[in-house]
Formats: structure tokens, sequence, C-alpha cells
């Protein structure tokens, strides 16, 4: 049923960052020419990385995704940003976020972890979804990444914002 999709299976902690350690990270993209922004940092962050459930061809599957949000005194509401990254593989090994599973400083030094960090700060709550057969952690996905099939990715996609929105509501429970 679609009230099941987006259920978080899991959750693993990636890194939490300051306003100003985030200016800083961004003073650093804006010097190499990667970032251009006059923009300061609002809030401070916290990242997880969590592994939801979604569907494949009315088959379910589990997916995983980078989920960022603003550290925020007390109750307040955000937009959510869904970041769709370009494709860099077919399977599991070639996950986005695989690296910032992997790092010892919670993948802050991953350009993905970096952008989604900036993001929040600026009052998003910043999802950045793997895709089908690009899992980062859990059981190993089985799959390959549908590539350049739409409908798959959409959905997933999706269920990965109602992931997002059903972590940040049980984070503030």
């Amino acid at each position: 049923p679609a009230t099941h999709m987006g259920d978080i299976l899991e959750t693993r902690s990636a890194a939490s960052h300051s306003p100003i350690e985030l200016d800083l990270v961004a003073l650093q993209f804006k010097q190499k020419g990667a970032f251009k922004t006059r923009r300061g940092s609002s809030h401070g962050t916290n990242a997880k990385l969590i592994r939801y459930q979604t569907q494949d061809r009315g088959q379910l599957t589990e997916a995983t995704a980078l989920v960022t949000t603003p550290i925020t005194q007390g109750p307040d509401t955000f937009p959510v940003m869904l970041f769709l990254h370009g494709t860099i593989g077919f399977n599991d090994l070639c996950s986005p976020t695989r690296p910032i599973v992997e790092s010892n400083d919670g993948g802050f030094s991953e350009p993905t972890a970096v952008i989604a960090s900036i993001l929040a700060s600026y009052g998003y709550i910043a999802v950045f979804p793997d895709y089908l057969g690009l899992k980062s952690f859990g059981p190993p996905s089985g799959q390959l990444h549908p590539y350049l099939v739409g409908e798959p990715t959409a959905i997933a996609s999706l269920d990965a914002v109602r992931a997002a929105l059903k972590f940040v509501k049980s984070d503030t429970d």
C-alpha cells in the first residue's frame, strides 16, 4: 500500500555542522570557482542516511538517501529540496552516498554531503536519493540501476521525500 512507501527501515548518522563550519566550506568552494553565492548560513545542520521502502514495477524494494535538515531552536517548518544527481554507474558500488557511509568524518569531505549541508543551512530539508540499484548500505539491492528509465527513478525519489518527511516528523516528536 502507498501508506508504506517511504517507511524508514534504518537510519545512520552522518555529519552535523555549525553555521561557521558551513560558511568556511562554502568560502573554500567559492574560491575554487565551484560555488557562487554571497549567502551565509542561517542554521547548523544535521545529516542522516536513511534506508527506506519503495517499489519497482509493483514489487517492494529498498533504496537509500541522504537527508540533511536545519537545526532549529523549537518547532519550525522548512521547504523540501529534492536533489536529483547525475548517474555515475549501474550498481550499489556507484551509490553517491556510499563514500559518506564509508568515511570517518561523517562524509563532510564528500561533495554530496557538503552541498546537502549548505542547502540545509539556508533553511531547506535537503533530500538526495541514491536511486534504485545504487544502495549505499543495508542488504545489497541485487539489481542494476534502470539508468534511462525515468519512472522508477521518479517513484523512488518521491518515496525518498516521503521518508524524509516521516523522518523529520519522528525526529521532532
